[in-house]
């Protein structure tokens, strides 16, 4: 009889085409936010719900608990990443995820990888320093540093972002923010070559100052910690300064204090970020900000000789969060997500911020969420990807952002409308695959590393291995309606053999006949190895090319 073999699998080898990401410019970036805010209850994790629900317990769908409006896609997640919650669905348990697990923040990253995400800030929130919130700093801690080694694995660059939001004037936010800075500085979080960098130095970010809801009043006291960080500071605490400013910076109206000093401060950062999401509702708002706002912004940013990277979103919604109305700031399909991303393109930005790659709390995450409501738990209000009449797929905003990356790069022309089958990094040759050690037991780690715009996972399938005497046997479904999608089981004495390199031995497959219904486009294959050796690696790979 066969054995479980132990499954080998997150091992990264960038793909022919997928280069690692230039992390010491800033120049052609595709940027997002990371809130990594979400944990629960459990060893390792936290003693209380966060970020899931209100008063920090265990969620049950109740109009007064949920403080979430998306319900992620769980399905390419393992059991242990799993924590139970108090709704169903489908009448079986919901779960929802710790994004302090390691594996939790490795995916998320290497979906950055698949859908040409360059990187991400990583939130600080300034509160939680100040409030001593032990749990919560452990929590954004960890995410960080497992952020910060998925990016080495991934090839893709991070950076910290500190929010000062809910900041009083006398709690000492600019001291708290210089304190842990060098605290991350010292511990080495800028070394190891995934740190972003732009003019020779770390890249920071500072968000809220000059907002009216925000410290400080007085842009002096702004401006001291924008001069700390550029010049003042101990020479390695020093650093490239990005600033999130209102929307309405220039102008000094709306969102923007108005007192003088504040327009020397904004044109103080290196990078200067309005802040847009809620500014305009839809795709006629979104071409009014640009004419009176993107393109005059872009201009007065560029005679003040600084980066101007604009601020883009999907959508808007807080109904659990704060009682608004259901999907306030409609996705229309992607279509107000695209039109922004053209009008940056065509005002001549150079560079993105996607805000934000997973804050499902106000419904602005482009991550991969429920498509429908048979995917999300029976109890409560769930905003999903068919609200506005049109079914998606739940990476749909992924895909849009990996052709927003390449429109803003050059890489493909300026279009109006997005391409009808937006693409991810599978179109620039990406490889997903699933490996597996022999001569070990234990159990099988089942889950495929596939992903992309031509997935050949079939939804809710999982390899299938067996370790015999003379052979081993790998049994897969995979699509095979796309003749640009090829699948092959490579065969190594040494993990170190897996590289680029498409010259490893291939295991033969034949097709075999499933007495279960396969999805259209799909069959089921048997790849065998003979063994001839204690330890012998198999590597399932597939390789898409335009």
């Amino acid at each position: 009889m066969g054995l479980l073999l132990w499954g080998w699998i997150g091992m990264v080898f960038p793909a022919a085409g997928q280069t690692v990401v230039d992390a010491t410019s800033l120049s052609n970036k595709i940027l997002t936010g990371y809130q990594g805010w979400f944990t629960a209850p459990g060893t390792g994790y936290s003693t209380r719900w966060i970020h899931w629900t209100r008063d920090h317990v265990t969620p049950t769908g109740a109009s007064n608990n949920l403080i979430v409006e998306m319900y992620p896609d769980l399905k390419e997640f393992d059991p242990d990443e799993l924590i139970a919650t108090g709704m169903t669905r489908g009448g079986a348990t919901a779960h929802l995820y710790a994004a302090r697990h390691p594996k939790t923040v490795r995916r998320h990253v290497r979906w950055m990888m698949e859908y040409g995400i360059d990187g991400a800030f990583l939130q600080r929130f300034v509160r939680t320093h100040y409030d001593g919130d032990t749990d919560y700093k452990a929590q954004m801690n960890a995410v960080l540093w497992n952020f910060r080694s998925s990016c080495a694995d991934y090839g893709r660059v991070f950076a910290v972002m500190y929010d000062v939001s809910g900041m009083l004037e006398t709690e000492g936010w600019d001291t708290l923010i210089q304190n842990d800075w060098k605290s991350l500085v010292d511990a080495g979080l800028t070394t190891g070559g995934r740190y972003l960098h732009h003019q020779g130095r770390p890249l920071v970010a500072i968000w809220g100052p000059g907002f009216t809801h925000c410290v400080p009043a007085d842009p002096a006291k702004a401006q001291a910690l924008i001069d700390w960080f550029r010049s003042n500071a101990p020479v390695n605490y020093r650093a490239t300064v990005w600033g999130g400013v209102p929307g309405e910076w220039r102008t000094k109206t709306g969102d923007s204090r108005t007192q003088s000093g504040w327009d020397n401060l904004y044109r103080s950062y290196d990078v200067i970020s309005p802040w847009t999401v809620g500014r305009f509702t839809d795709e006629a708002g979104a071409d009014s900000w640009k004419s009176n706002r993107l393109v005059p912004d872009l201009a007065s940013a560029q005679t003040a000789g600084r980066i101007y990277a604009p601020v883009v979103w999907p959508g808007f919604s807080w109904k659990n969060l704060n009682n608004g109305p259901t999907n306030q700031i409609p996705r229309k399909g992607g279509k107000f997500f695209w039109r922004q991303i053209g009008n940056a393109k065509s005002a001549g930005a150079g560079l993105l911020y996607l805000a934000m790659f997973d804050e499902v709390d106000e419904a602005t995450a482009i991550y991969k969420v429920a498509e429908n409501r048979s995917q999300v738990p029976d109890q409560g209000y769930w905003l999903t990807l068919d609200a506005d009449g049109t079914n998606l797929p739940s990476d749909w905003y992924l895909r849009l952002s990996y052709e927003g990356g390449r429109m803003i790069r050059g890489e493909i022309p300026l279009t109006t409308n997005f391409p009808a089958t937006p693409g991810s990094a599978g179109a620039s040759g990406w490889q997903g695959w699933a490996g597996v050690l022999t001569g070990q037991t234990g159990d099988l780690l089942r889950k495929y590393a596939w992903c992309g715009a031509e997935n050949p996972r079939a939804a809710g399938t999982e390899p299938s291995v067996i370790a015999e005497t003379n052979r081993l046997t790998l049994t897969t479904v995979v699509r095979t309606n796309d003749p640009r999608l090829v699948v092959r089981a490579e065969v190594a004495t040494n993990l170190s053999d897996f590289s680029l390199s498409t010259n490893l031995p291939v295991a033969s497959y034949s097709v075999v006949a499933d007495p279960t219904n396969l999805p259209a486009g799909h069959e089921k294959r048997v790849f065998t190895l003979p063994r001839d050796s204690e330890r012998k690696f198999l590597r399932l790979r597939a390789t898409y090319s335009p």
